[in-house]
This record gives C-alpha cells, structure tokens and sequence, in this order.
C-alpha cells in the first residue's frame, strides 16, 4: 500500500468532515477509486452520497451506512475515534483543492504505470499494426479518464422514468417560459437541453433572456443562476426592478421615480419581492468554460438551481490567438454538457452574423445558418431561436403596429417539429416583453 496516498486520502476525508463546500471543491474530481485504501474508498463514497442529500456527518449516521465487514474494521481502528482522529487532522479545508489534486495525480499515475503494461503486452501479442495501435490508443486514452464506467444498458430505468411522466403528467412538463403558446409548442424548457437565442444588436437578446429568468424565479419561485458577461448585476436588477414594477427604466435609474407616489409604491413591492426571489446572478466578463461549469454545478447542488442562464456565446477572453470557430464551438458544446451532467435546461444567446443583416433587408427568414461565429453552435444545441423585428407587411391586418414589436421564431428543434413564429409586445421604457399571438 502507498504510504503517501493513505495520508493524502486521510487529510481529503478531514477535510470533508470539516466542510461541505470542501466537497464541492472535490466532487467533480475524485472518486472512489482515488482512494487505494478500502476503508476511505468506502468513507468517501458514503461522505459523497451524504453530502450530495445536504445532510450533517455525523459518526451515527456514517456507521449506519457502512457495510458490516467494514464497520468491524472501523471498530478495530478506534471505532467512533477514528472519524474523530480524522477531523482533528491538522488540515484545513480551504486546502482541500491542492490535496485532491495531489491524490488525483496518484491515481493519473497509477493508471498510466497499468497502461504500460498493457501496451507492453500488445507490442508482442497483437499481430497486426493497425490493431496494436488501436488498442494502445484506448489505454492512452483510459489514463486521464475522469468519467470511469458511465456506460448503461438503455432499458434500465425505463420503467421507473415512464412511471414518473404518468404520475407528474402535463402539457408542459418542462419548466415554463412564461410565454405560453411558446411552452405549448416546446412543452417548456426540458431538463438537460440547450436553448440558444440569436438576434442582430439592439433586438432585445439579453431581455428576453432575463423575461424568461424573471417568470421562472419570480413568478414560479424557481431557483435559477444567471451568468451574464455583457451586463454588471447593478444594471441588471434595475432592469429587472423596471419589468416587475412597470416603472420606466430611466425614471428608477435617474431616481427621479422619488417624484411619484404611486409608481414608488409598486417599487416598493417589487423590491421585496425581488429580494425574496432565488435569483443567482453572476457578472463574469472574463470567463473561462471551466469556470462557468465549476460556478453552476455549485449553485445546482448547493441551492437547488433548475436552469442556467447565459448571456452570451462569445469569445472567451485571453483566446485572441485560438481560432474563434473552435472557441466558441467548445463553448457551446461545454454549455450543452453541463446541462446534461447536471440534468437542468441551460439557455444561452448568441449575435446573428452580418449576413443575416442583408437576408432581413430582402425579408428572408432566418435560422442558425446566421450564427456569429461558428457552424458548431448549432451543432451542439437542441433548440433554436431567433428574434427580429417584423417584415414589412408581415403583421398586416392583424391589428398590430410595427412599433414596439417583435417576432420570435423556433428555426432548429431536436425535440419536434420547427415552425413556431410568435408576436411579441416589447414595452421599452419599462423593458417588458409579452406574448401576444402564435402566427405560425
């Protein structure tokens, strides 16, 4: 046994025992196969699945859960004393990060030593090149594996998964927009998909985004996180406060809403009601795909967040020398996995290139052909919107103006069929945006 890994394992068990955010630190890069030792592989797995059901370590409930063969060994060790000699360890939590990675690296180690041997072994025993290289290729690869053995049989759960969509049965199972011949035709925002919005500049991107934030945190007390790169949260609460108080953005921002009594008491009442909302806001402007991940699989599992909001697909910062197809495709195709892994809708936006400009000119219809930047966006998304003012003539007779009006349009949809266009009434001095009537 690797004296060094038994005490690193040690010091990461501490560490769990001290803090639950130490595991947030960990979870998604340890597992119990870290862990060379069987009594900790066991304690982790059980520190895990306590930790991921938000409930307090304590040694009643870890003996509880340990197996009888390792709870003899347990009591051999000191029993109780044991999981209490593991939290005096001398190591603080804020630490846990350097240590995980140290005993990760044993692992990566240990893996590669394993792979050698095999690829000593295909040297002389595979008859062909092309099979030994293959076959060599898995064992590289299997070296910095982090998923392990995700492979299921696909009828598994099947039962139970159909079981659960007839007892909670609904025409929008998914988690509503608020517009709702949109949630109709979509059946809402479904778990473990990603939903992209593309629009030219000033076409209201980042407030649709923040309309449909807004219904499912404020209206339906849904817990949502929304990472914004293009907005501070100062300015994004004041246009949150002007939907919910319908009150003129410039009046809340100038203050000079001080001057009307009435309009002052609806913000009164927005206010309380924002401040009670489960509404995560984070402003990163100099993000990074890891860190967004890292930030949404915290706020998932530590408040409950159903759906991730991102605004918007760009470059990265600091990747001025990589290709901007590549960036950004790596970027959506990492927002499509972090919906998946962590099973919530992830809705992002992205900006229409110059050509759909010229396709608007000459009143074409649009779809994620248009997208700035990379073919891969779509590639990677299940849904796709896109929003534009009206077409001259294309709401004619229906006893709308132009003014103030926007048409959403479903152009790519994974889960059905494409076709929705809606009428939308975008109110700009208090940034509200409704759903007037499904055209198509």
């Amino acid at each position: 046994m690797d004296l060094s890994s038994v005490i690193l394992e040690r010091n990461v068990l501490a560490c769990l025992l001290k803090d639950r955010n130490a595991w947030l630190s960990t979870a998604d890069l340890l597992t119990a196969e870290d862990f060379t030792y069987p009594l900790n592989s066991e304690l982790f797995g059980i520190f895990n699945g306590l930790h991921d059901r938000k409930a307090v370590l304590d040694p009643v409930l870890i003996s509880e859960h340990l197996a009888p063969a390792t709870l003899k060994e347990l009591d051999g060790l000191g029993g109780w004393g044991y999981l209490q000699d593991l939290r005096a360890l001398p190591i603080a939590p804020a630490n846990v990060q350097l240590v995980a990675n140290e005993l990760h690296a044993l692992t990566i180690r240990r893996r590669a030593k394993t792979a050698g041997e095999r690829i000593a072994e295909l040297a002389t025993q595979e008859r062909t090149l092309e099979s030994m290289l293959s076959k060599s290729q898995i064992e590289i690869d299997s070296i910095s594996a982090t998923e392990g053995e995700g492979v299921i049989r696909i009828g598994a759960d099947l039962a139970l998964n159909i079981q659960q969509k007839i007892e909670t049965a609904s025409n929008v199972p998914g988690l509503s927009s608020g517009f709702s011949k949109l949630d109709m035709y979509l059946q809402g925002f479904q778990s473990a998909e990603l939903y992209v919005l593309a629009a030219r500049k000033k076409t209201g991107k980042s407030v649709t985004l923040l309309t449909w934030a807004r219904n499912l945190a404020l209206k339906q007390n849904i817990p949502i996180l929304y990472v914004s790169t293009e907005h501070h949260h100062k300015l994004d609460q004041l246009r949150l406060l002007s939907m919910e108080a319908e009150v003129s953005f410039n009046l809340l921002n100038s203050g000079m809403v001080k001057d009307r009594p009435v309009m002052m008491e609806r913000v009164t009442e927005a206010v309380g009601r924002i401040e009670q909302a489960p509404f995560h806001f984070k402003y990163l402007p100099s993000f990074a795909l890891d860190k967004i991940k890292r930030m949404a699989r915290k706020y998932i599992r530590l408040e409950g967040v159903r759906a991730v909001f991102f605004d918007l697909i760009k470059m990265p910062q600091g990747q001025n020398q990589a290709k901007e197809w590549q960036e950004l495709g790596t970027l959506a195709y990492g927002l499509k996995e972090l919906a998946g892994e962590e099973g919530v809708p992830v809705v992002s936006a992205v900006q229409f290139n110059r050509e759909a400009g010229s396709a608007q000119r000459l009143q074409e219809e649009l779809d994620s052909d248009y997208f700035a930047g990379s073919d891969r966006i779509a590639q990677a998304l299940t849904v796709a919107f896109a929003l534009r003012r009206p077409y001259k003539d294309e709401l004619s007779g229906m006893g709308f103006t132009e003014e103030g009006v926007r048409i959403l349009q479903v152009t790519d949809n994974r889960l059905g069929p494409s076709g929705y266009k809606g009428v939308l009434q975008f109110e700009a001095s208090t940034l509200n945006l409704r759903e007037l009537q499904r055209l198509a």
